[in-house]
């Protein structure tokens, strides 16, 4: 399985809205009457060209259950069942871009990279305009050190001022630009992020965790602290928040959050760590 910074943050996981399919489906099931109403006049047979009119029918209305199926086990996170399904659904239909982008999708969840590629690969050639399949094969590119490829796909993204989701685009960026060690253009391209989007937190604990590497734990927790409202219960990120403020001295908030680490029961190495750092502010008089 892939990593959460590689494709949960990625390629936005959201239920898929079929509209679309719809209105496609309206169109070539009219196309298919069009054509049988032509071959009255110019077929071999009557009867021959209804069967085939049926058929296609029939398994155009497969390919659609199939990829319906297969994107709610998406959505489930289910990759090996939602790639099961999925993969019908292209067989029955090879040129729709919708199969092939979300096939990428499940094959990229599934940590099968080079099928993932292919796939969206696929549904570029297919949809030239589809902005998000650049984005999932930037995150796929920047896993296998393609930062080169990936940044171009990236910058495609970003150029596309209908895009919808360029806090995504940004993130990616973020990463890609930490995984070549820029980390001053990682930090602008994480800040642009929750510009876009403010609630976007886990780019908060991302530029968290790179300060609290540079050892600016001032501005580590400042992160830390924004990243709180959607990470409740989190007793990873309030012991991150107790042990800046106690590298701070700021020990009453330190003792604060760490106490709520405890009441979460956390790992026992964590336990231990808490315990240590409790102890030592008791020591202090707090």
């Amino acid at each position: 399985m892939v990593n959460s910074d590689r494709l949960s943050a990625v390629c936005e996981r959201k239920p898929l809205n079929l509209d679309n399919m719809g209105l496609t489906m309206k169109i070539r099931l009219s196309f298919c009457v069009i054509l049988a109403f032509s071959s009255l006049f110019c077929g071999p047979s009557d009867k021959k060209t209804k069967e085939d009119v049926a058929a296609n029918q029939y398994d155009y209305r497969v390919a659609v259950q199939n990829y319906q199926i297969g994107c709610n086990y998406l959505n489930e996170l289910d990759s090996v069942n939602a790639i099961k399904y999925l993969k019908l659904a292209v067989e029955m239909e090879p040129e729709n871009f919708n199969y092939n982008h979300w096939l990428g999708v499940a094959y990229s969840m599934n940590g099968q990279i080079e099928k993932a590629e292919e796939s969206l690969t696929r549904a570029i050639e297919i949809n030239e305009a589809s902005t998000e399949s650049y984005n999932c094969l930037a995150v796929l590119y920047t896993e296998n050190g393609d930062y080169q490829k990936a940044e171009e796909y990236l910058k495609k993204v970003l150029a596309d001022g209908s895009y919808p989701k360029p806090d995504f685009a940004y993130f990616n960026l973020g990463i890609l630009k930490r995984k070549e060690g820029k980390l001053v253009e990682a930090v602008a391209a994480f800040q642009k992020c929750v510009k876009e989007n403010p609630e976007f937190y886990r780019a908060y604990i991302t530029l968290g965790n790179m300060y609290e590497e540079d050892l600016n734990y001032k501005a580590a927790l400042h992160y830390y602290s924004l990243a709180e409202p959607g990470y409740k219960d989190d007793f990873k990120l309030y012991f991150k928040i107790g042990k800046m403020n106690y590298k701070l001295k700021r020990y009453r908030e330190a003792k604060r959050h760490l106490s709520q680490v405890l009441i979460l029961f956390p790992p026992p190495e964590v336990d231990a760590e808490v315990q240590g750092l409790l102890k030592l502010i008791q020591k202090m008089g707090y």
